[in-house]
């Protein structure tokens, strides 16, 4: 009987759990923008900013105001 050892490395193996969440984290939006509909979310390659992309790819850093609701594009980042 042979017994197989696999070496993980654990620096490796958070990144790809950490992959794995991104993916999961991002699901409401993606499934946004393949509707066709502008999607509104935060992430860490951005950090502060709150984002708005539209499906075509076009990426804005904005801000919203609270009494109107209104958002206020602040900076096309693609």
């Amino acid at each position: 009987m042979s017994v197989a050892y696999i070496t993980i490395n654990l620096d490796d193996a958070m990144s790809l759990i950490n992959q794995e969440l991104e993916k999961k984290e991002w699901s409401p939006a993606r499934e946004l923008l393949d509707s066709g509909i502008p999607a509104s979310y935060e992430s860490d390659e951005y950090p502060g900013l709150l984002l708005q992309e539209f499906p075509d790819g076009r990426l804005f850093s904005v801000d919203v105001d609270i009494k109107s609701g209104e958002v206020i594009y602040l900076k096309q980042l693609k």
